[in-house]
């Protein structure tokens, strides 16, 4: 009685261990596939900020070129030439959205063109910001993964183990001989 009261203490303490493995291994499955889909999502929202990021920058620089070259002394005399319906005389166009017949209209024309390109920066900045911290989080996600595979792995090689050694036990009672998760 002893000798069985031993074994069966010792069956306790195993089936203990297998028991919290289960969870653990179900746990972590969880986690794993929280992660799996967060990852997913994130590489999705990176992509389309990585879009948008570059539309942004490729606007922001046509603008900066557009403010840039407005400011020019002889953009401005030209400006100052162009009549609607007539020829400019360095494209050829008729129409004239940037026609200024004033100092003061060209000013005017210049402060705008500066300020959708200061507008435009602002929010190229801010879209960079949110990409990069997209990627940190990223990273961070795929570095969990990794931790919680390799984590998952030494579970369920232990969890394998227990329940070979739990063959042992499965003579003390017929209930024992299944050692599954159920």
């Amino acid at each position: 009685l002893k000798s069985q009261y031993q074994m069966l203490l010792s069956a306790q303490s195993l089936w203990s261990r297998i028991s919290t493995g289960y969870n653990m291994i179900e746990t972590l499955t969880n986690k794993l596939n929280e992660l799996r889909l967060h990852i997913e999502q994130t590489e999705h929202n990176e992509n389309a900020l990585e879009m948008e990021v570059n539309r942004l920058r490729s606007l922001c620089h046509e603008k900066e070129y557009t403010y840039m070259l407005s400011k020019s002394q002889n953009i401005i005399q030209l400006r100052g030439d162009l009549k609607e319906g007539v020829n400019c005389s360095v494209c050829g166009a008729t129409h004239h959205p940037y026609h200024s017949d004033t100092i003061l209209d060209q000013s005017k024309l210049i402060g705008e063109f500066k300020t959708e390109y200061e507008l435009l920066q602002v929010e190229l900045n801010g879209k960079e910001s949110q990409l990069l911290e997209t990627r940190l989080d990223l990273t961070s996600a795929k570095t969990q993964r990794q931790t919680l595979e390799e984590m998952l792995v030494a579970v369920r090689q232990r969890q394998s183990e227990d329940v070979s050694e739990w063959r042992i036990f499965s003579n003390l009672d017929k209930t024992f001989r299944d050692c599954s998760a159920d």
